[in-house]
């Protein structure tokens, strides 16, 4: 009776780690140049989990939540946290990791923290480098979406994007009432700024996208001042200027 329950859960397990784990073979451990400087740099797994309660995040066109799966990868970073290199994600499905996205992540640092000038006018704090010191010290995943990053659908690369390092500082605005009986007999509704926890990690501003065919055509370029759009053969489709 033994001897079958050893085989069978040998079977379990063999057909679980059907395939190894993409990170199976990497070093947990190496060195890399860093600004002239052999700096240790190490392996860490990550999880991009999906089912998010964000409603910011959800009403935004986020490409890393878009999945019906949590996406499984890894990356390295050194001591102090600092990423390093291509980090890269899988969808599982069935026994198979399938490759989702691979790019870059920054450190968030309080200068790569923007605030809308609106916001700045009227609650100058929000712009304050202490502001923007304990919004990052209170986070505890301090990693951002940044460069180029690349996204595949069965077997072929379907987008690209280009992020800058521009993060925008989430906040809510809502209303208080402030009693001034001391002075006037009625109430006066003041607006607040509220400093958000983001749910998902944070991302910089779409500066380029990019969407491809299965064939490997482009099929159309986003930017901030440009939209273009192109037909099968990769050509663009130039319309007429508007009198």
């Amino acid at each position: 009776m033994k001897r079958y329950l050893v085989l069978f859960c040998a079977f379990v397990v063999s057909n679980i780690y059907a395939q190894q784990l993409p990170w199976a073979n990497l070093l947990v451990k190496k060195q890399v140049d860093i600004n002239l400087k052999e700096v240790p740099v190490f392996l860490v797994t990550d999880t991009l989990r999906q089912k998010s309660t964000d409603k910011a995040a959800k009403e935004t066109n986020n490409f890393f939540y878009n999945s019906s799966v949590d996406l499984i990868g890894y990356g390295y970073k050194d001591a102090e946290g600092n990423p390093y290199g291509v980090w890269r994600y899988y969808s599982l499905k069935g026994k198979e990791y399938v490759l989702y996205c691979e790019g870059y992540y920054k450190k968030l640092a309080a200068a790569n923290l923007v605030v809308e000038p609106d916001i700045i006018k009227r609650f100058p704090v929000s712009d304050a480098l202490k502001t923007k010191e304990d919004f990052i010290s209170s986070l505890s995943d301090q990693l951002f979406f940044t460069g180029e990053w690349r996204f595949y659908k069965d077997g072929h690369l379907e987008k690209m994007i280009q992020l800058d390092e521009r993060v925008h500082l989430p906040y809510q605005l809502s209303v208080s009432l402030v009693s001034q009986s001391q002075v006037k007999d009625k109430d006066l509704m003041v607006d607040q700024l509220n400093i958000l926890m983001p749910v998902n990690r944070l991302t910089g501003n779409l500066a380029i996208y990019m969407s491809f065919s299965a064939s490997g055509v482009i099929e159309s370029i986003f930017s901030e001042n440009l939209r273009w759009k192109f037909d099968p053969n990769g050509k663009p489709v130039i319309k007429p200027l508007p009198d």
